[in-house]
């Protein structure tokens, strides 16, 4: 062997400049020379004694070299030899100087040993003996040398020859590991391979991984040693998956293998393309494997989308791509011309096409396969790669790139967008950003579809001979599926691709003939396989075989629809009779899954509603269902069956089968939203056609109904067969027509949408409709019962008795309910439908319509009222007849005659009575209040005027008939109130039914208990209760009107219980957890449970308004919680007690007294024990603000005791302790709750103080001499042993006292907690278990401290301006009860002091009454507050403070939230009453430290944990209230920290908004409740404290609402601080520092700002919008035009692209500010300064800088797309070190932005166009562009040409509403005319342009959503323009679109649209 490092020093022939370079080439000549010497010397060598080996250097290498060369050495010795080597090599660390001792360096080593290892790895002997290549290849040793060769050549960089023959070693590798899994007592032991016996296969794999990862690698060129070594890898990975061998050792290793030789066999395919004969052993040989393979990984990657498996994926279809679709071969599938066959004129030599290249042999062998009825799913898979190629080949567009940077190997893009295999509709429809473009040119797509022709052909081949053959046997079933399986792998492949479009087709109809062959052949089968239903065969086969095959056919149709619409032709009817038919078998099949067939029925109805919407031809779809429907029980045969070409007449009803089955379809709520988004997309004009055709085909529906009747009539029973009479049975007729198609009128009728425009002809259209069904309704209108039986024969034909015999009666009597449902509710949707259009029609056209109907309320007014003399009620049934019959009436005698015996069968018509009972109720409602009304007015009269005899008889009579109208009204009322009522019994007997049962397993039943769907006819026994009690719930407003009547008294009671029994979690004897309802899956029907309904009307504040629920809920709801606990501690000792001897909030001490038993509960008792207190705070906040003076003084009895106040602390004390025997589960929530038991706590305190001290206030204020003598206390008698005291409403004095004893109360609590706390808080470490535990008590014990003060400084705050007379007398009232609470605030106020230390430096002493000085030296000021220069004071401990920031300790950030908010109450008693009463030293220190927290926050680079913002809000709160005494304190003393903190606010607001990213607003948008818990909002709710994001923004509101405070009096100096530090912020100046700009302009990534300048956005809103008075006005006006420069300065800087896009930053680092919703803030602003034009005077330059920011923001808009990235945030990165601090950052584009600033961009136009008129025309050019460019914006809107190249588009709703933004824009300049007339047919014809398709996409408004959204501004730019200008633009446009466009809208504007003036 050669050294190839002596070839390239000979090549190279450079010198040598050293001594050192000339030893080493002698050493190397001389290795060669010896080693030549050896050689030569060999043959006389032999019988020398042998060298040692391990001879030490410079001898070892040479030595071994020659041991191995030696023949006489075993070569199992030789083996040992070289491991020994290899061993010793690895364990050794060389260095150079050990290479250079030896004589044959490592280099030439690894060389020698490579070459004689792989000669016997590779040698051709094949014997058993020792020697032999089967050892070598599974010799472990081998492998491990040949990987040290392969390791160390990489890491020397020494290159090294390899044989060709290595494939045969890695081929017998792969073969013997097949043995093993194919032996199945080897493969089921896992152990077996693993340890030392399977170390072989892992360094096998790593060297072929070494082999191939060679620059040149392995070159073996011999295709046939390649293809058989593939075949067995393929083998391989198919035994794996076969026996779920995937998850272990053999699995990985089986999987690994086959990717790293798969990889190089691709490489090699791709670089020697194969020809003929290697075409043809490629097909023969892989192409089966590799298809089937494509099936199993899909599977896979489908179901865990492993790494190994994607990849293994995409070495497949690389190497099925490159064998067979290789640029070489690609050309011969070009010109197949197999479709021109199809065509409908061919010449007969062209009649079959012949392929003779090598080509047709990949079409015989998937013939041949398709034969052996193998599951070809792979074909599909096939065809997408045959498209790439012709896309590759043909240069056909791709998809874009998803981003600028980056980029992947085309085949793994293709993989990323087709991984599914499912060809359900969720999978077919493509993503947008995965979807890759598939434009073809007319010629490209021949070939492709000549190609798929060729492969669907032998599939379609075996479907005609299936359809000839008996499908009875299992195995033809079997192969059936696995055609249909492939066909529809390859059918969605096709879809997918996008091949055919019809408008291009070339090929003279052969395509579209082809499909439709397909078509039919598939739906022919259908009707086939469901004729199986009536064969004899295998039962378990139909269940096995018929869903399976049925889910293939489904789906294949729905590809079909996909494709091409016309291929069904007019065969619509066919496809509802399949989708009714195959719905039927399941009422025989017994399916256990019935899903698997229902799921693909229920995508293809909805498929085709879709389909046919957006062809705007739903009402062909929804009607041919309808008739689909009829035909399921046809009577004339030879007629209907001409109707469809597969689906006769032998696929309708039989007897077995069941309308329910059929009404499948109708129950599915996604269905049923199909067809309500269909109808509701019909243009208006269209829905009284609509109408019209829905009224023909009731009275089909009416006349098949009747035919089916007369065929049953008893006279022609006998001359029918037995199996006709069952086939066409009267009873599935009634059901069909009941429940399945009154189900589809009614969606059509209620999604349809009566507008103002449609009314007029939806009118007579509605009446038409109800004359339809009059002739049989009529008769119910009769007074007289007998019109029941009347209106059966008039529906039927016949009477009941010739219908049917003796024994069906009570089945015939269940069966004609269905007419009752089906009619009723086509009266009821009428009813309500043209009751709309009453109301839309002009005055003299309603009450026409009104007048018809009987409805007395819809066009009629009060006066109209009033003049009326006659006001007798026409009747529920009046629109039919008047008068009518009682509608309770007919409902007593339905009942009686079909209800009474068969309630659990009349479930849908119960349902249907209670809905027109409670419509009846609605109307008696309106009636008897006008009644009362006018019975009101008439009393007044009497009592006014005076009349004489004459008219006051007149007027006593009009009483008197008033009167007893009112009383008939009632009375009916009340009866049918009674009637809907009298079914609760349904509903308590099936919630009792759940609670009685012994099964312990309750939370199962409450999940799996009976749910209703809300489908009416779908109601049965077990939903009945549910529907009923639904309906109750939704209209218990109605009910309760009548709830004093003495008949419902009982029932309401009884609702009322039921209520609260249904809204409580499932319990029986065991305590169990709340139910949870799971989410739906799509497309599966929402129903609702009794639970969710309770819930959700307990929920409803309206439910509150009732007196009758004011009243007597509370008592029932104590009862219930009474008898709840006494079940669930039926146990327990407390069954014994009497819960009624003490309040009803002391049940949960006692719950708390059993959780020794209980502990296994502590979460959902601490959860009942929170609640409780929330309820206990509700009870006494609402009593305290109603003044409610019975249950007030029981509470206050209760309060005014010590023991109350103990148990308050008690009880969270023994719940602490409770907490420590909960699960780890529930830590968390209990540390969230834990807040809020604190804060309703605190709520309870601040109640009764504020409550009491504002009695107390009223005493002192009113009383003129201060009392001297008053000093009473009431005795501190136990509340559980004593009765409660019973006094009248505390007056005087009395408040006083009660409050002393609170106070007294709380300092003893105090002094008792701090005694054991002095040593903890000063010595214990932070983070020790017992100071953790002691500061949540002090915690506790500060927030009821807070409460407490806050309820005084409350109650002081209501005084007003009257608080400066209460303060003198407060320092002269000498009482003692007010001592006493003067003496316990100052204790608490230095408790709290103490507390505050431990916030502190250690070196700072806690406060003691031995050591004053130390509190001295914070103790500034004792009666007022000043303020100094804000200095941070050394004593913080910062180290803390900063560890809050972060989120550590937090119950001491809890502790110190609850200090501050104390200390702020303080601040506020201090400006209230002031004097002697309270102390505030320690209120600069409190400031400083508040200072400090923010501007950390501030300063912060990461985010911080939510719960940092719900404890820094004590801090703000506290600002908040320094902010309101600056009024009062000396400006020029305070002036420099007033501007301090109100920069302190900018940069914690601009912090804030930083971190909420485009969701930052300004307040105008935030205008939901922030309200918290005492002093205004302070409180903590757990939904508030699980949510980050909402966290954050309740801290910014804080914020907001301290700096408005700040801003509401100040000073002229502090103004003018508050002004000056705005225009700092908003010129990106930092503080004093002039050079640091915090505006940069933009860059790669967009311009940016700091936090601090949108900080100053939003408070410049705030100050425009808080900022009031002559003098503060005066100073903003000053400088709103500086204001405004600075904004548009900002915008300048950030406009730019990337503003729409949305930041996803990889890592947590800084977080820059969003520019997207800074330049949103500055546009609000903007708006809102251009919108006080009366304030604020704006220069020229302003507005017309104002008109073109939206066109400058939008310019580009259509441009953008769907997301760009990644990007690097840090672009100076070291590149050693970016592993470590790279952020990237993904930008999506948010569509919700987009939209805020498109709207927000047409609210600023608007907005100057209304105020700003004469400067707005001044600048009209850049008004007309920006609103041109706005309209560009809609021209792409579901576009999907524009999706799918990668760009943005908006959605069809967020276009209409973007529409409607712009039209506001077009309406505004109508209503300024006067200024704009000259210029509005300029903005019309820029629509019009675009509109026509000459806008930038060329493609026009598209949408007609879109359009109509816009069309009103369109209209009233037409009626601002003269007729000149339209004229004009008719004369200009020319011929073409635009005129016509022009002429269209002129004409629509004439007829429907006359504009009225402004909405």
């Amino acid at each position: 062997m050669v050294d190839k490092s002596v070839k390239l020093t000979k090549k190279n022939k450079r010198k040598f400049n050293s001594s050192q370079e000339k030893s080493i080439l002698r050493k190397r000549r001389r290795n060669d020379l010896l080693i030549k010497e050896a050689k030569e010397g060999e043959s006389s060598a032999r019988t020398e004694p042998e060298l040692n080996p391990s001879e030490e250097r410079p001898w070892r290498n040479l030595q071994l070299i020659l041991s191995l060369q030696n023949k006489q050495t075993d070569l199992q010795k030789k083996v040992e030899l070289a491991f020994d080597f290899v061993d010793s090599e690895e364990k050794e660390v060389r260095n150079d100087v050990d290479g250079d001792d030896e004589t044959v360096n490592i280099s030439r080593m690894i060389v020698f040993l490579s070459d004689w290892i792989q000669s016997l790895l590779v040698s051709p002997q094949k014997t058993d003996k020792v020697d032999g290549v089967v050892d070598a290849c599974l010799d472990f040793r081998c492998w491990r040398i040949f990987e040290f060769c392969l390791k160390e050549s990489l890491k020397l960089h020494v290159s090294l020859n390899f044989s060709r023959n290595l494939l045969r070693a890695i081929g017998y590798i792969a073969r013997n590991v097949l043995s093993f899994v194919s032996d199945p007592s080897v493969s089921s032991n896992e152990s077996f391979f693993a340890g030392e016996g399977f170390e072989l296969y892992g360094v096998v794999l790593d060297c072929v991984s070494l082999l191939f990862s060679f620059q040149h690698g392995l070159s073996n060129e011999n295709l046939e040693l390649w293809i058989s070594n593939i075949d067995v890898v393929l083998q391989l990975v198919h035994k794996i998956h076969a026996q779920n061998l995937g998850g272990g050792n053999i699995g990985a290793f089986a999987m690994q293998f086959s990717c790293v030789v798969l990889e190089p066999f691709a490489k090699f395919l791709r670089i020697h393309p194969t020809r003929k004969n290697g075409f043809r052993d490629f097909v023969d040989k892989l192409l089966e494997p590799l298809l089937l393979l494509l099936d199993v990984l899909y599977g896979c990657v489908n179901e865990n989308n492993s790494f190994l498996t994607r990849n293994l994926l995409m070495l497949v279809e690389e190497v099925l791509s490159h064998g067979l679709f290789h640029p070489v071969h690609i050309d011969g599938f070009l010109g197949l011309r197999s479709v021109e066959k199809y065509a409908l004129k061919i010449d007969a030599k062209d009649s079959n096409v012949v392929i003779k290249s090598y080509h047709r042999h990949l079409f015989d062998k998937l013939e041949s396969m398709v034969k052996k009825n193998i599951v070809l799913s792979g074909i599909g898979r096939l065809f997408h790669l045959f498209v790439a190629r012709i896309k590759k080949q043909k240069g056909a567009s791709a998809a874009g790139t998803a981003g600028k940077v980056g980029g992947t190997r085309c085949m793994e893009d293709e993989l990323s967008g087709h991984l599914s295999t499912d060809p359900s509709p969720s999978s077919r429809a493509i993503p947008d950003n995965n979807y890759r473009s598939s434009t073809y040119s007319a010629e490209a797509r021949k070939p492709i579809f000549d190609f798929f022709v060729q492969l669907l052909e032998p599939l379609l081949l075996e479907m005609d001979g299936y359809m000839q053959s008996n499908l009875a046997a299992r195995v033809s079933l079997v192969d059936v599926h696995c055609i249909l399986k492939s066909i529809n792998s390859l059918v969605a492949s096709f879809v997918h691709e996008k091949v055919y479009v019809r408008t291009e087709d070339i090929s003279e109809g052969a395509c579209l003939n082809f499909l439709k062959k397909v078509y039919n052949t598939v739906i022919s089968f259908a009707a086939k396989l469901f004729g199986l239903s009536e064969m004899d065969i295998d039962g378990k086969t139909r269940k096995e075989m018929f869903p399976l095959l049925a889910k293939e056919l489904f789906l294949a149709v729905g590809h079909f629809l996909d494709i091409e619409y016309d291929v069904i032709g007019s065969d619509l009817i066919s496809l509802w009779l399949m989708i009714l038919s195959y719905l039927t078998s399941l009422s025989y099949l017994d399916l256990p899954d019935q899903s698997l067939l229902i799921s693909p029925i229920l995508d293809l109805g909805c498929q085709l509603v879709n389909l046919y919407s957006a062809l705007r031809q739903v009402n062909n779809s929804i009607f041919t269902l309808c008739k689909a429907v009829r035909l399921l029980i046809t009577h004339h045969h030879e007629s209907e069956t001409s109707c469809t070409r597969v689906f006769a007449y032998s696929a309708s009803l039989s007897n077995e089968a069941t309308a329910a089955s059929v009404a499948i379809l109708l129950g599915s709520q996604e269905f049923k939203l199909a067809i309500h988004h269909a109808i509701k997309s019909i243009p208006e004009g269209q829905a009284s056609e609509l109408i019209q055709q829905l009224t023909a085909d009731v009275s089909e529906s009416m006349e098949w109904l009747k035919i089916g009747c007369s065929v049953t009539d008893g006279k022609e029973i006998e001359r029918l067969h037995v199996r006709d009479h069952g086939m066409l049975s009267i009873h599935k007729q009634l059901e069909l027509l009941g429940r399945v198609l009154s189900e589809i009128y009614m969606v059509l009728l209620d999604s349809l949408s009566v507008t103002a425009g449609n009314c007029i002809l939806l009118g007579p259209s509605i009446k038409e409709l109800v004359s339809t069904i009059y002739p049989f309704t009529c008769s119910l209108g009769e007074k007289c019962l007998d019109g029941v039986n009347v209106f059966l024969f008039s529906v039927m034909g016949t009477t009941s008795e010739n219908m049917v015999a003796e024994n069906e009666k009570e089945k015939h009597g269940i069966s004609i309910q269905w007419i009752f449902v089906f009619l009723f509710r086509l009266y009821m949707s009428c009813r309500s439908l043209y009751r709309q259009v009453i109301s839309l029609t002009p005055p003299s056209t309603s009450r026409k319509l009104s007048l018809a109907m009987g409805d007395a309320f819809t066009a009629y007014t009060g006066r109209d009222w009033m003049e009326k003399s006659d006001w007798t009620d026409d009747g529920y049934f009046s629109w039919i007849i008047n008068p009518s019959l009682s509608l309770l009436d007919l409902i007593h005698h339905i009942t009686d005659t079909y209800i009474k015996h068969n309630i659990e069968d009349c479930c849908p018509l119960i349902y249907v009575l209670h809905i027109m009972a409670l419509q009846r109720l609605v109307d008696l409602s309106r009636h008897r209040c006008s009644l009362e009304y006018l019975l009101e007015q008439n009393e007044k009269l009497m009592q006014v005027q005076k009349f004489d005899d004459a008219d006051l008889s007149c007027y006593s009579k009009k009483d008197r008939k008033l009167k007893r109208r009112i009383l008939v009204l009632e009375q009916e009322a009340v009866q049918l109130a009674d009637f809907v009522l009298g079914y609760l019994s349904l509903v308590a007997n099936n919630h009792s039914s759940i609670l009685s049962s012994d099964d312990t397993s309750c939370e199962k039943k409450a999940h799996e208990s009976d749910k209703w769907d809300f489908g009416i006819c779908s109601v049965n026994k077990k939903s009945l209760p549910i529907a009923i009690w639904w309906i109750i719930c939704q209209n218990i407003d109605i009910l309760c009107i009548y709830a004093d009547a003495k008949k419902l008294k009982k029932k309401f009671k009884t609702f009322l219980t039921l209520l609260i029994q249904t809204s409580l979690p499932c319990l029986s004897k065991s305590f169990q957890q709340v139910e949870k309802h799971k989410i739906e899956k799509d497309g599966q029907p929402k129903k609702i449970s009794l639970y969710q309904i309770s819930q959700g009307l307990l929920n409803d504040s309206t439910l509150y308004d009732h007196k009758f629920v004011r009243r007597n809920l509370s008592s029932r709801f104590c009862h219930a919680l009474e008898n709840l606990a006494l079940l669930l501690f039926g146990d327990s000792s407390v069954s014994d007690r009497n819960f009624n001897s003490f309040p009803v909030w002391l049940v949960v001490a006692e719950l708390l007294h059993c959780q020794g038993t209980l502990s296994s509960y502590g979460c959902e008792l601490f959860q009942l024990f929170v609640t409780c207190r929330r309820t206990l705070k509700n009870i006494i906040m609402a009593l305290c603000e109603e003044n409610i003076e019975a249950s007030l003084s029981s509470l206050l009895s209760v309060a005014e005791g010590s023991n109350f106040i103990t148990w308050l602390f008690k009880s969270v004390s023994v719940v602490t302790e409770l907490l420590d025997t909960m699960s780890e589960d529930c830590i968390s929530e209990y540390k969230i709750k834990k807040f809020s038991l604190m804060d309703h706590t605190s709520y309870v305190f601040f109640a009764i103080s504020k409550y009491q001290f504002s009695q107390a206030v009223d005493f002192i204020g009113n009383s003129e001499q201060p009392c001297k003598h008053f000093s009473g206390f009431v005795s501190d008698q136990s509340i559980l042993n004593e009765p409660p005291l019973r006094f009248n409403y505390l007056k005087d004095s009395e408040a006083l006292k009660s409050l002393s004893i609170i106070a007294e109360s709380l300092k003893e609590q105090a002094e008792s907690l701090l005694s054991s706390l002095k040593e903890s808080l000063g010595i214990a470490q932070v983070g020790i278990e017992k100071e953790a535990e002691n500061i949540n008590k002090m915690s506790f014990l500060v927030s009821c401290f807070g409460g407490f003060l806050w309820g005084l400084a409350s109650a002081l705050n209501q005084l007003g301006k009257k608080c400066g007379e209460l303060k003198t007398k407060l320092s002269r009232w000498k009482s003692e009860p007010l001592s006493k609470i003067k003496l316990c605030t100052n204790v608490f106020v230095d408790l709290i002091s103490d507390v505050l230390h431990m916030f502190l430096e250690n070196g700072q002493q806690r406060r003691s009454d031995s050591d004053s000085q130390s509190s001295d030296k914070f103790d500034y000021r004792r009666d007022s507050l000043v303020f100094n220069n804000l200095v941070v004071l050394p004593c913080l401990n910062k180290h803390l403070l900063l560890g809050l920031l972060k989120g550590d300790h937090p119950d001491r950030a809890v502790l110190l939230r609850q200090l501050l908010i104390t200390y702020s109450a303080i601040l506020r008693l201090n400006l209230r009453v002031g004097g002697p009463l309270l102390s505030s030293g320690m209120a600069p220190l409190i400031i400083d430290m508040s200072q400090f927290l923010l501007l950390e926050l501030a300063n912060s680079v990461q985010s911080p944990p939510p719960f940092t913002f719900v404890w820094l809000d004590g801090a703000v709160k506290y600002l908040e209230e320094v902010g309101s005494h600056f009024p009062f304190t000396d400006s020029a003393l305070n002036e420099n920290v007033y501007g301090k903190l109100i920069e302190l606010h900018l940069r914690g607001i601009g912090k804030c908004i930083s971190l909420q990213g485009k969701r930052a607003t300004l307040e105008s948008h935030e205008r939901e409740s922030s309200s918290k818990i005492l002093h205004d909002d302070t409180g903590l709710s757990e939904s508030f404290l699980s949510h980050g994001s909402h966290c954050l923004d309740e801290f910014k509101a804080r914020l907001r609402m301290s700096f408005s405070v700040f801003i509401k009096n100040p000073s002229e100096l502090q103004l003018m601080s508050t002004i000056e530090a705005i225009e700092k912020a908003l010129v990106g100046v930092q503080g004093a520092h002039a050079r640091i700009y915090e505006i940069t302009a933009g860059s790669a990534n967009g311009g940016m700002v700091s936090s601090t300048v949108a900080g100053g956005i939003d408070c410049l809103d705030l100050l425009l919008e808080h900022g009031s008075g002559r003098k503060c006005l005066s100073v903003i006006k000053r400088h709103i035009r500086g204001f405004v420069a600075a904004l548009f300065n900002i915008i300048l800087h950030l406009q730019s692209p990337l503003i729409f896009y949305r930041k996803s930053v990889s890592n947590e680092g800084d977080r820059n500010l969003d520019p997207g919703s800074v330049v949103l803030m500055c546009i609000e602003v903007l708006t809102r300064v251009s919108g006080k034009h009366a304030l604020f005077q704006l220069d020229l330059c302003h507005i017309g800088q104002s008109l073109r920011i939206p066109g400058a923001l939008f310019q580009d808009f259509r441009q953008l797309r769907i997301s760009e990235g990644p990007v690097s945030s840090n672009t100076f990165l070291d590149e050693q070190n970016h592993n470590s601090t790279v952020s990237i950052e993904y930008h999506v584009l948010d569509q919700q932005f987009s939209i805020n600033l498109f709207a927000a961009c047409c609210r600023l136009l608007y907005t100057i166009l209304k105020h700003h008129k004469s400067e707005c025309e001044r600048s009209i050019a850049v008004l007309e562009e920006s609103v041109s460019l706005l309209l560009h914006c809609l021209e792409t809107v579901g576009a999907d040409l524009v999706v799918r190249k990668g760009y943005f588009s908006w959605e069809i709703q967020e276009g209409v509403k973007c529409a409607g933004f712009l039209r506001r824009i077009y309406e505004e300049i109508r209503q300024q005319k006067d200024v704009f007339a000259g210029h509005c047919y300029k903005f019309l014809s820029t629509y019009i342009w675009v509109f026509s398709g000459y806008g930038p996409h060329k493609t026009g408004i598209r949408r007609w959503e879109i359009d109509e959204a816009l069309k009103p501004g369109v209209y009233a730019l037409i009626d601002a323009c003269s007729a000149n200008d339209l004229q004009y633009l008719h004369t200009v446009f020319g011929e073409g679109p635009c005129r016509n466009t022009l002429a269209s809208l002129q004409r629509d504007y004439k007829l429907n649209f006359q504009y009225e003036g402004k909405v």
